[in-house]
């Protein structure tokens, strides 16, 4: 079923390494500015652009969020996931598209692989849980599939097309940060069927679906997590492994972009019955 989306808006959410996704973006983008968006969780600044589309008439919107901040100060732990989501809701976009800097939890996953998972695992203990701390009714979301499903479909098809290879599903676990994990903890992150492991896309995508907003995560493993094949974690490495994946990631979105639809999904009706929406 099509939904009334005109013109379309779709949202990006760019992580480690690649803040400056939007430049590279620009010999397929016009109108590129700065947009400031208040909400009641604070202000979100992004970057707005209109990208033309060979496959479909006219234009879509695209709004690019650095998850750290411009210049990459903020910390996982401290990033304002509920302002950032609300933002998002606030600019009636159709969907999210993230990208993540996440460890391998077994030596099976090499460095550099792109990974579209479909479960989480949070193990986070600080961060914000919900959108409905105060709400006349309990609200309790369904995330038996946390990750969109049509728009990881939407990923994997364009990987494909793009001529990157990338593994069809894998289990986030979602840590605090911003230290990294211990070996013991990897260990018990891989034994409870974890897969990659990262500090950001359980939250966002949890506060995505309660705001009915469709959301997808599109990893890039940058190292072994703890422990893993003897590793110790740097940033240093995953920096520069995401530096040489940004031409993979830049081809994957923007052929996502190129063969968006937007379409009715079961992420926008996630509180049909509630009687009330995500207060953003």
């Amino acid at each position: 079923m099509n939904c009334e989306c005109v013109p379309f808006r779709v949202g990006i959410i760019v992580g480690t390494g690649i803040e400056d996704l939007a430049k590279q973006f620009q010999a397929a983008m016009h109108g590129l500015s700065d947009v400031a968006i208040s909400t009641r969780y604070g202000e979100v600044k992004l970057l707005q652009a209109k990208c033309k589309r060979s496959s479909y008439d006219g234009e879509i919107e695209v709004f690019i969020l650095p998850r750290h901040g411009l210049g990459c100060h903020l910390p996982p732990h401290l990033i304002n996931y509920k302002a950032n989501i609300a933002a998002m809701k606030r600019l009636q976009v159709d969907g999210i598209i993230a990208t993540a800097a996440v460890g391998a939890l077994h030596s099976e996953l090499s460095i550099g692989k792109i990974v579209i998972p479909d479960q989480l695992i949070d193990w986070t203990k600080q961060r914000p849980l919900t959108f409905f701390d105060e709400c006349a009714v309990a609200v309790h979301v369904d995330v038996t599939q946390p990750y969109c499903e049509r728009l990881r479909k939407l990923l994997l098809a364009s990987a494909e097309h793009a001529g990157v290879s990338a593994i069809d599903t894998g289990c986030y676990i979602c840590a605090d940060g911003p230290r990294y994990e211990t070996a013991a903890e990897v260990k018990a992150m891989r034994i409870l069927g974890g897969d990659i492991v990262g500090m950001t896309a359980a939250t966002e995508a949890i506060l995505a679906r309660e705001a009915e907003v469709c959301y997808a995560l599109v990893c890039v493993v940058t190292n072994y997590a703890a422990g893993v094949l003897g590793a110790r974690p740097s940033h240093s490495e995953v920096v520069e492994v995401m530096r040489q994946a940004n031409t993979k990631l830049m081809n994957i979105i923007a052929t996502s972009i190129e063969r968006y639809k937007c379409y009715d999904c079961p992420c926008k009706h996630s509180l049909d019955g509630y009687g009330v929406k995500a207060p953003v």
